[in-house]
């Protein structure tokens, strides 16, 4: 593997990082929507891009040869 696929590599590790983190942080915030509405809808939010993040994350993978 080369130093470029290992960057890519790193990348998407801290990628999937990110999302798990953003997940927790959108999923006490969807708790907590049931005492404001508002952190509930943005809590959704942040789920959302949370996704996109993954998304982004597989992308780089595909991209890291064997």
């Amino acid at each position: 593997m080369n130093s470029i696929q290992q960057t890519k590599l790193q990348l998407v590790h801290k990628l999937h990082l990110l999302q798990d983190d953003m997940l927790e942080i959108a999923t006490t915030m969807d708790y907590y929507g049931g005492f404001n509405p508002l952190y509930g809808q943005h809590g959704r939010e942040l789920a959302g891009a949370a996704a996109m993040v993954g998304e982004w994350a597989d992308e780089i993978e595909l991209e890291i040869e064997p």
